[in-house]
């Protein structure tokens, strides 16, 4: 019923979510969203702006122009997009938008692991991995220490799973 995501400071429509994981699947890099909703918004701003000066014009060449009869009116200007008493566009970033990601997918992996248990397959095997892990590193730092990865007889990989054992 309710179509947010609600985070820290910051409610995501649910359309904005499911649309980074469809555009993320499909091979688009979270940058690359982030870079697109910044677009867009900016998008946004600039036909607010268009509407608030054509709405100034046409009220100027009315018959009887609004404001004529108080003179202490003063038109200010349109609100900045990034000045924090006027519009205040706020743009997530990237770690934002992978937090929402990993959210979403997580909400999704029981369907998901349903799915991949559908595919046909009489002989399953494994694979045991510690080479692949060892090239997987943040700043140096290895995050596990082994890859497991069950798949079916077509090798389809059907399950795979991060370790921080050797088994």
């Amino acid at each position: 019923m309710f179509q947010f995501d609600v985070e820290h400071r910051a409610l995501v429509e649910t359309k904005v979510v499911e649309e980074l994981v469809v555009l993320v699947l499909s091979g688009l890099s979270v940058s690359g969203f982030k870079n697109m909703m910044k677009e867009r918004a900016t998008q946004h701003y600039l036909g607010l702006e268009e509407a608030w000066k054509s709405g100034l014009v046409a009220a100027k060449f009315q018959k009887k122009p609004p404001f004529t009869e108080n003179g202490r009116v003063q038109i200010q200007d349109f609100l900045l997009i990034g000045d924090e008493q006027g519009y205040n566009l706020w743009i997530p970033g990237e770690k934002f938008w992978h937090r929402m990601l990993a959210k979403a997918l997580g909400e999704q992996r029981a369907l998901w692991e349903k799915e991949v248990m559908m595919i046909d397959g009489l002989v399953l095997k494994g694979d045991h991995s510690r080479k692949a892990a060892k090239l997987i590193k943040i700043k140096g730092v290895r995050l596990f220490k082994a890859i497991y990865t069950l798949m079916n007889g077509d090798g389809q990989v059907m399950s795979p799973r991060i370790l921080n054992s050797k088994l």
